[in-house]
């Protein structure tokens, strides 16, 4: 993340929350420092761990961020819900009993999302599909996991490919335009052979 030391960093985790820290709070180091631990900086609770970050700009463009879910909901809110937050934390996504939050990126209001889920399948829709919510909202189906789990969302703005990863390693980009447009909540294309 390229952020100035007045940005905000947002760190969501996977139970939904959201911590806020100012850029210059995290700790200066060089090219080959191994860094600190996150929880150093953060009041993180037992078992919850940082799923995405995200910098917050006041001259940026983005107005929402989407978060996607591993049962396959989908959420938008507005940039505006996250300006002020406690040291403890605050509610990004309510989910779900056995549910986590999986990814979140900032998104103008026009752009494509695409979600990839764990059968080799993934899905593409405008985010106009999904509307705005407040912080406390579940979501909206995005994906149709099918027995399955989602784990990766992008969007059309992060560039022209897509690069899926198989857990045995096995790689294959893909052109973005090779995916259809759909609604949200269908099951999605094939993406790549799982065996």
């Amino acid at each position: 993340i390229t952020m100035s030391t007045h940005d905000y960093l947002l760190l969501f985790t996977n139970f939904g929350k959201v911590y806020r820290i100012k850029g210059y709070r995290v700790p200066q180091a060089s090219r080959i420092a191994k860094g600190i631990p996150v929880v150093n900086l953060l009041n993180l609770d037992k078992d919850e761990k940082v799923k995405a970050m995200s910098a917050v700009s006041t001259d940026s463009d983005n107005a929402f961020f989407v978060f996607s879910t591993k049962e396959g909901l989908i959420k938008r809110v507005p940039v505006s819900e996250f300006e002020s937050i406690r040291q403890s934390g605050k509610i990004a996504i309510s989910l779900r009993e056995g549910d986590e939050l999986i990814a979140v990126k900032q998104t103008t209001g026009e752009d494509e999302i695409i979600i990839a889920g764990a059968n080799g399948k993934a899905v593409r829709f405008n985010e106009n599909d999904v509307r705005p919510m407040g912080r406390n909202a579940a979501g909206v189906r995005g994906f149709n996991v099918d027995g399955s789990e989602v784990i990766g969302m992008t969007t059309d703005k992060e560039g022209e490919y897509i690069l899926a990863v198989t857990q045995g390693g096995y790689g294959k980009k893909s052109a973005l335009e090779d995916y259809r447009l759909t609604n949200r909540g269908a099951k999605g294309v094939k993406t790549i052979n799982i065996t």
